[in-house]
């Protein structure tokens, strides 16, 4: 099992008196249905600011987790850390199937064309039904809208921290005479 910490969720606000997170996570609905039954089995450590966190308790609420930390025991100490990122050990998840992965995951990864061109990061991922759609965020602060499929997802590679692609035609740059 890896040891490798990836991004969950972040905290977007305090729920009740008691220190309670709530956690917006970087898991689509479906991943999110699947994981649930026994997330709370899982999910022995959040790491905050490379701390770790036991956690008590976690439920979904309202399209987020609730989740009792031990050592937050306040709404004020549970408000200092909104904004912040909560990341997990990869290893404490189920096993996806080779060449699946998790949302979350793959957030956050370079995307590349076959040349090696970068052309941002990957900052969401839109279920639509008949495939996902990559939102990938370019330097310029453009959004660069990009089918996830077979022909235009060429390879995901965690390790490397990037996904390569093919561009669709018509997405190619100005004169890249491809």
């Amino acid at each position: 099992m890896s040891n490798r910490k990836v991004a969950f969720g972040k905290i977007v606000g305090a729920h009740g008196v008691k220190g309670e997170l709530k956690v917006l996570p970087y898991i689509e609905k479906e991943e999110m249905d699947g994981l649930l039954s026994n997330l709370e089995g899982l999910l022995k450590e959040f790491y905050i600011d490379d701390t770790p966190y036991d956690v008590k308790g976690i439920k979904r609420h309202k399209g987020v987790f609730l989740v009792k930390l031990r050592d937050i025991r306040r709404r004020d100490e549970a408000e200092a850390m909104i904004g912040k990122e909560v990341f997990v050990e990869r290893g404490t998840l189920p096993s996806l199937p080779q060449g699946e992965y998790y949302a979350f995951e793959i957030i956050g990864l370079k995307v590349v064309t076959r040349d090696g061109n970068l052309l941002g990061t990957l900052s969401h991922i839109f279920s639509t039904g008949s495939n996902d759609v990559y939102e990938v965020m370019t330097p310029e602060g453009e959004e660069l809208l990009l089918p996830a499929t077979e022909d235009v997802v060429l390879a995901i590679e965690p390790e490397r921290g990037r996904i390569v692609v093919r561009l669709p035609e018509g997405l190619e740059p100005e004169g890249s005479g491809k």
